[in-house]
């Protein structure tokens, strides 16, 4: 009787425990999922991936707590249980090692922090824009809209240029003037473009080339070459559509004229009559 009682009293005492490992494990995967939502809502996904790694070992330390105190009530050796787990453990760590891998590039990746979530990088010839990066992986979303997605072992191995962490941006323009322009208007164009840039408040001052640069096929070419302390794609388009209107306002102010590709065709041994009407035919293509 008192046996049939033991042996009772032990299958309640498993299946309790199995309960509770059951009941705990799925309180600490709801709790986890909150935290991850939170984490995922911020801009850095360290928060992602120690949220990630604290939930699974936290659940794996409750299977094992279970699966020792399931040993201890039907009486089993406590040396061999944790021998078992050990053996299974190395094993497992063997067969998943591509995965195992993956968990310490992110956290290389964690550690280095090279990106934060939104940011524009290129690595292995791609440019894409940071969507999330997990425990295994990172995904990627490239710039024709789909999705990249690269283990964490690979990206933790290669060069990675981070664009989205620029503190400011260049914005090259080539401005090409007619050879009429005499050198007293190059010069005070040239100058103009100079208080156009220095007056922008977004602008680097410290860092700008703008001069004449080269006899072009059919234009004087002026190099304009600064640097805008804006961090985002957004704001760098605002600003070159704001800077090339005003270069056009000041072109008009100064009575200078933007050239366009123009070609004059010579004749030998012909009329002065006829090489002047092949001149303008080819000077004004649009005209035939």
């Amino acid at each position: 009787m008192e046996e049939s009682f033991d042996e009772v009293y032990r299958t309640v005492s498993v299946i309790t425990a199995i309960g509770l490992t059951l009941v705990l494990y799925r309180v600490v995967g709801l709790v986890g999922q909150r935290l991850l939502r939170r984490a995922e809502a911020t801009p850095s996904y360290v928060d992602e991936i120690v949220t990630s790694l604290a939930t699974g070992l936290a659940k794996l330390a409750i299977v094992v707590m279970g699966i020792v105190v399931c040993a201890a009530i039907v009486e089993l050796p406590y040396e061999g249980v944790i021998t078992g787990l050990g053996i299974g453990g190395v094993a497992l760590a063997f067969a998943s090692r591509e995965t195992v891998s993956n968990m310490l590039g992110g956290a290389l990746l964690m550690t280095d922090r090279p990106f934060r979530r939104g940011d524009l990088v290129e690595t292995d010839g791609h440019r894409a824009t940071v969507v999330n990066v997990g425990l295994r992986s990172t995904r990627l979303r490239r710039l024709d809209d789909t999705i990249m997605i690269i283990p964490n072992a690979q990206l933790s191995d290669k060069a990675i240029i981070n664009w989205g962490m620029r503190k400011r941006r260049r914005i090259d323009l080539s401005i090409g003037l007619t050879y009429a322009t005499s050198r007293e208007k190059l010069d005070a164009f040239v100058d103009g473009l100079k208080t156009l840039f220095a007056r922008h408040p977004a602008s680097d001052t410290e860092d700008c080339y703008i001069g004449l640069k080269d006899f072009g096929a059919s234009a004087i070419e002026i190099e304009f070459r600064g640097f805008f302390r804006v961090y985002s794609y957004e704001e760098q388009v605002r600003v070159r559509h704001a800077l090339v209107g005003d270069v056009i306002q000041l072109a008009e102010k100064i009575g200078v004229s933007f050239a366009f590709p123009t070609r004059t065709v010579h004749l030998l041994n012909a009329p002065p009559d006829v090489e002047g009407a092949a001149s303008d035919e080819a000077d004004n293509p649009s005209s035939t």
